[in-house]
């Protein structure tokens, strides 16, 4: 479980700079002039990855929740508390990275691409409000 956590970990720490270059290319794509042709499929093509970016830290989120359960069922009493706490905060982590979701879905290019991310994210948000109840129930 500590390599799990620690490979959770390492995965989940690119994605904050990735998160970032998307944001500043979405932002890119907004500042461009919309006589520009091209604004449209950058807009579309910089909201994919501003989607996908938190999609991925909402899902190593959820992994990480996930593991979470899983030692809780190893540890002492004495740090149930902390195991409840870190839950807590890795469950408002992904909450608050879907709300990049919310904010960039509508710019998606398709009523299909943008279903499949609201799926996506509602699924995440549904499973981690599960995990959480489990965890500190």
């Amino acid at each position: 479980m500590i390599d799990e956590g620690a490979s959770l970990k390492q995965r989940l720490a690119p994605l904050a700079q990735e998160d970032v270059a998307a944001f500043e290319a979405f932002m890119a794509a907004v500042g461009r002039d919309e006589e520009d042709e091209g604004r449209q499929s950058a807009l579309h093509a910089a909201a994919e990855t501003a989607v996908e970016v938190p999609l991925k830290t909402a899902q190593l989120c959820a992994a990480a929740l996930a593991l979470t359960r899983q030692a809780g069922e190893h540890i002492e009493q004495q740090f149930v508390s902390d195991a409840h706490a870190g839950a807590r905060l890795i469950h408002a982590s992904l909450h608050s990275v879907l709300l990049n979701v919310d904010a960039n879905a509508s710019q998606l290019g398709s009523d299909d691409a943008r279903d499949r991310a609201r799926l996506s994210r509602d699924g995440l948000a549904q499973r981690a409000d599960a995990q959480l109840a489990a965890i500190t129930g």
